[in-house]
């Protein structure tokens, strides 16, 4: 695989873990309230 694609395979499979991560803990901590989130590209993407 070209290194670039590589590369941006993991940061593109960061970026969802974090992201879900994230919005987890703000949901947690009453800071978001929870909804349905519509289907849409990765901000990588």
């Amino acid at each position: 695989m070209d290194k670039y694609a590589e590369t941006y395979c993991d940061v593109d499979d960061f970026c969802e873990l974090f992201i879900e991560q994230r919005q987890r803990t703000l949901v947690e901590n009453g800071k978001l309230k929870r909804h349905r989130m519509d289907c849409k590209l990765s901000p990588a993407e």
